[in-house]
């Protein structure tokens, strides 16, 4: 299995978890070049892009929100508004489940390419660049 987005087909693979909203969710971690706290009027545009695009009700940004510089891909960044992180795990191959086969063919068009059942939790695994085009 190799994790959309990125460039081995080694495991474990570093997953970042993040929550956004009530949803939880992990990235390939070297898809994610920083963080920093979110700060309103800092210029940029609201990131809440993922939000819209993963199907997350955007609520208002806190003092613990948290902005991810993307790598693109192309050598340039995108940034995110995450709610909070909560880890970077090793993942082996044999922890990630498929998407439910109703979904599957429509999550993977969005780059969510699988499920990582972790403490009580089910996490989707996304890649941000192929949801990111869409």
């Amino acid at each position: 299995m190799n994790a959309p987005g990125v460039k081995t087909t080694s495991f474990p693979l570093e997953v970042l978890l993040f929550r956004v909203g009530s949803g939880h969710f992990g990235v390939p971690a070297t898809q994610v070049a920083s963080t920093t706290v979110y700060r309103p009027g800092d210029g940029d545009d609201e990131p809440l892009w993922f939000h819209l695009k993963a199907g997350c009700r955007p609520g208002p940004a806190t003092e613990v929100s948290v902005v991810a510089d993307l790598r693109d891909g192309d050598g340039g960044f995108q940034r995110m508004v995450i709610g909070a992180m909560e880890d970077i795990v090793a993942v082996e191959v044999e922890d990630v489940r498929p998407m439910p086969a109703v979904v599957e063919r429509y999550a993977r068009r969005l780059g969510m390419w699988g499920v990582l059942p972790r403490e009580g939790r089910i996490y989707i695994l996304v890649d941000l660049n192929c949801l990111a085009r869409q």
